[in-house]
């Protein structure tokens, strides 16, 4: 049940380049809400998303895609959409892939902002982050630190200092703490043996503190607790109505005709191709369709050719759209907003 009740923001984003932001939200919104959620309950939560992560002003812009010559999204603005799209259900749980990688400080801020809203809202909120600046390091609440797969540190990211420095690891001044922790944790090209070794030691030293005794005290217990919040987990997911098959088929339907609407060129194409072979294919049969032997076997290949164009060309154009839309069509499915 954890797809029902938690959401993730995957690092790359994939969206539907011909749809505008709102188009997009209300198209993610009708494949993951509760089917009984209203027409007007839906808009609200759109609107509220699209006022806290900044997007209000390109609510009617295309996505479009990254590096052509019209007037698309922002590398900000799709990992701002990308976050709102993942927090439409205002999941229980939200796992975030580098939430903040290849972002401006401003779009950085604006959601680590709406992170630090959801987790004060009651909501448990998991991030995976490298090289944060210093001042977004410091709006985490808890921080862990790994390195060869084991805890280098739990607790607050203030602590992480003070720990650091307890080990004989003092950040110089003027310099980013978690870009220092982080470089001290990585080993270091040359010397991997000693600086592994140094890893090693650090995470033995966490492992023997009291604040990580107090961690594993608090995890035993929220285990022996699993079963009252499986409990409630139950009541949640038994109250929620996921939208209809036959509704996903139809609203996935629509998209594909609105992408097909909205790209006239391509169908220009289309139509330019098929009177191009037309035109070659009947050239090749101009008069000598008789009622003779050799006008029967004329006819059959001006048949055979019919025949083949119509069924190959389709299933060509079909195949060709596999590996541009398999991405997103994996990610769908994997998150329940296929049909099924």
């Amino acid at each position: 049940y954890m797809r029902n009740i938690s959401g993730f923001m995957d690092q790359q984003d994939l969206f539907i380049d011909s749809f505008t932001v709102t188009e997009y939200l209300r198209f993610m919104a009708r494949l993951k809400l509760d089917r009984r959620t209203s027409v007007e309950r839906r808009e609200f939560i759109i609107i509220q998303l699209l006022k806290i992560l900044g997007l209000t002003h390109c609510s009617d812009m295309r996505i479009g895609t990254p590096g052509s010559d019209k007037t698309v999204l922002s590398g900000g603005e799709r990992k701002r959409l990308s976050f709102a799209t993942a927090c439409l259900t205002d999941p229980l749980l939200l796992f975030c892939d580098e939430p903040t990688t290849g972002l401006d400080s401003y779009s950085a801020a604006t959601i680590v902002t709406a992170l630090q809203g959801m987790a004060a809202a009651g909501k448990t909120v998991v991030c995976t982050i490298h090289q944060p600046g210093s001042e977004l390091f410091t709006m985490f609440q808890q921080v862990i630190l790994v390195a060869d797969g084991r805890i280098a540190y739990i607790g607050t990211s203030s602590g992480a200092l003070d720990f650091f420095q307890s080990l004989g690891y003092s950040c110089p001044e003027s310099y980013n703490p978690a870009d220092y922790m982080i470089h001290t944790l990585a080993p270091t090209p040359g010397s991997e043996i000693s600086s592994r070794r140094a890893v090693r030691h650090i995470c033995d030293q966490f492992a023997v503190t009291d604040h990580a005794r107090e961690v594993d005290l608090q995890i035993s217990f929220q285990h022996q607790m699993g079963a009252a919040f499986d409990e409630i987990l139950d009541n949640n997911l038994k109250s929620y109505k996921k939208p209809l098959g036959i509704w996903k088929l139809w609203w996935l339907t629509c998209r594909c005709l609105l992408e097909v609407l909205r790209d006239p060129k391509l169908q220009q194409i289309r139509i330019m191709q098929k009177v191009v072979i037309a035109v070659m294919v009947g050239l090749c049969f101009v008069g000598s369709l008789h009622l003779t032997q050799s006008g029967v076997q004329a006819t059959q290949g001006a048949l055979f050719m019919l025949v083949t164009e119509n069924t190959f060309g389709p299933m060509y154009a079909a195949l060709n759209q596999f590996p541009a839309e398999l991405p997103l069509f994996l990610r769908h499915y994997r998150s329940g907003n296929g049909v099924g």
